[in-house]
């Protein structure tokens, strides 16, 4: 049953995604970014993951780019596990390293659960990361639902930052 709805959720909230228009997206993206920036997890922070956003996703190449500029270690998924953004080359990097996480999905809830593509990467990829790693999710204020059934497998965020909010899960 929980599948069913998560399947259902999954593609009620990618139709509302893939709606929007592109400058909206835009627009809303560098929100995201802005609040990103501010927060404290991005100041706290020293080794963060980043997604490189693909189709309708929200973009923080904004934040991902001000990560570099003041001195983080950025880091972002390949087929193969992490590779580590070094001016002016790309190496390996190890997961253990990364202490802030950044995630995208297709659905978030205000508890900190999130429907992705549901292939599982970052479920799997939590468990090479060093234990009290963050995870935060990032997403346009229309992908926020009421609830979403979570499985024991699911990796639970710390906070979600939207365009118009930033959503402390506990």
């Amino acid at each position: 049953m929980p599948e069913r709805i998560k399947k259902t959720l999954r593609q009620e909230v990618l139709d509302r995604r893939n709606a929007m228009p592109e400058d909206e997206r835009e627009m809303k993206s560098r929100l995201i970014s802005t609040r990103l920036i501010e927060s404290r997890a991005f100041n706290e922070h020293k080794n963060i993951m980043f997604y490189v956003a693909f189709g309708s996703e929200p973009d923080c190449g904004r934040a991902l780019k001000r990560a570099l500029k003041v001195g983080k270690r950025v880091f972002v998924p390949d087929h193969a596990g992490v590779l580590e953004i070094k001016q002016p080359g790309a190496s390996r990097g190890n997961a253990r390293d990364i202490d802030l996480v950044i995630v995208p999905a297709i659905a978030f809830d205000l508890n900190g659960h999130r429907i992705g593509y549901g292939g599982g990467w970052y479920d799997r990829f939590s468990e090479k990361v060093s234990p009290g790693t963050a995870f935060i999710g990032v997403a346009f204020e229309e992908q926020i639902v009421n609830a979403i059934p979570r499985q024991p497998h699911d990796i639970k965020l710390d906070a979600i930052v939207t365009d118009s909010r930033v959503i402390i899960c506990k």
